[in-house]
């Protein structure tokens, strides 16, 4: 009896692997801006939404153009604490679900992921931005995250207020 079980289980366990469904992937939004740029380091993080936020997700009614990461990472005695989070994303309420169109979304990330992005970001030399929102396979939504470098470009307003009253000065001589 107890054989038989064992065997019936591992026949559905086969049969329900070998006839798994694989969606295709839905490309929802990407940041124009960034999507030729080379990335430092790339990486894919699940999204922690509401039901609301899915529907909207699938009718493709949000927008990243903005929108930036934070990642943070602490280790205290014996604790790690790791938290990524998107703002800035803007997605609107779909039908009559109601949700905050602009909250901070908390991405899913490993471990190791969320130490090397705060590492990233506390080097203050690069951006964490979100270079595409879509669902993968599974049908599970994904943002794909992309470490830039920073081209902050320099403060020219002096250089600027000196030529010009350089150049009302040679005008009235």
């Amino acid at each position: 009896m107890l054989r038989s079980a064992c065997s019936q289980r591992r026949s559905l366990y086969f049969l329900c692997s070998r006839n798994k469904k694989t969606l295709p992937i839905i490309n929802v939004t990407t940041n124009h801006k960034y999507v030729k740029k080379k990335a430092e380091w790339n990486v894919e993080a699940g999204i922690r939404l509401f039901g609301s936020e899915v529907r909207s997700f699938r009718e493709k009614l949000c927008d990243i153009s903005a929108a930036y990461v934070t990642a943070s990472y602490q280790k205290f005695e014996g604790e790690e604490k790791c938290k990524v989070n998107l703002h800035g994303c803007v997605i609107p309420v779909w039908r009559n679900l109601y949700h905050d169109t602009r909250r901070e979304i908390t991405l899913l990330v490993t471990k190791k992921d969320a130490k090397r992005l705060s590492e990233y970001e506390q080097a203050r030399v690069y951006h964490l931005i979100p270079i595409r929102v879509f669902f993968n396979q599974s049908g599970l939504a994904k943002v794909a995250i992309g470490v830039f470098e920073r081209n902050d470009l320099p403060d020219k307003r002096n250089q600027i207020d000196a030529k010009d009253y350089a150049r009302e000065n040679r005008g009235e001589m």
